[in-house]
């Protein structure tokens, strides 16, 4: 079973991180460094009143109607299987990675390759379900580019080897300095800053910097607001 690193309550979270916010949000253009809001934001969202602790005696998995999943303006690597409520977080995720990638790219990805949705896990240590046990996170870890087709075209200083396909992945250019690199930096960097900024969708954004995600995002819609990626306004640019 998959174990998340993970500990929910602003309370225990600000004695564990660096940077924490008592009496709101902190803004996107803080980072880099882990941002932890008090309290979730957005509109009341279907499972936020689900329990999530374990009651004693042998563990029995959530179970929920599930709902298969391959992306609408993105191809899915393969189907997600999550709950029904987290349908539309993926639909509004898709269009916010397409728009990130037009910018940086000039053409939104072909494919986007994930890790998971649905799986019984709990959080380390505790009698208490992570967000993945009823079917409401996603880990994504690389994005595939084709070629350029008919109409589209490099931004401007962009290197001209990127108008080939390739392949973008957290574990591999989330930091990267090379020429090529550093535009792969700059869409995964830009895409969590507005990942964290846009408060309506995922109330946790985990990526690179934090325990064992430095090769993926986990994003979820988790009851309370949890935000820890090291990405950089400047790696944006």
């Amino acid at each position: 079973m998959r174990l998340v690193r993970r500990v929910l309550g602003s309370m225990a979270l600000g004695g564990l991180l660096s940077v924490s916010r008592c009496g709101g949000e902190a803004r996107a253009d803080e980072l880099p460094g882990p941002v932890v809001p008090a309290q979730a934001t957005g509109a009341a969202y279907a499972l936020d009143a689900v329990p999530r602790e374990i009651p004693e005696g042998r563990m029995k998995c959530p179970k929920f109607e599930t709902k298969r999943y391959l992306g609408t303006q993105i191809v899915y690597s393969s189907p997600i299987f999550v709950h029904a409520a987290f349908v539309d977080k993926l639909v509004a995720f898709d269009a916010l990675v397409r728009q990130v990638a037009i910018e940086v790219y000039g053409r939104p990805p072909r494919g986007l390759h994930h890790l998971g949705g649905t799986l019984c896990e709990t959080l380390n240590g505790q009698r208490r379900f992570g967000e993945h046990a009823f079917g409401n996170a996603i880990d994504v870890d690389k994005f595939e580019f084709a070629p350029l087709g008919p109409g589209e075209a490099l931004p401007k200083g962009i290197p001209a080897a990127l108008e080939k396909g390739f392949t973008v992945a957290l574990s591999w250019h989330f930091f990267s300095k090379t020429e090529v690199g550093r535009v792969h930096a700059r869409f995964l960097n830009r895409l969590a800053l507005r990942l964290v900024a846009d408060k309506t969708l995922f109330r946790t954004v985990l990526g690179p910097g934090y325990g064992d995600h430095w090769n993926h995002f986990h994003l979820d819609a988790a009851p309370a607001r949890f935000v820890f990626v090291l990405a950089s306004k400047e790696a944006a640019q």
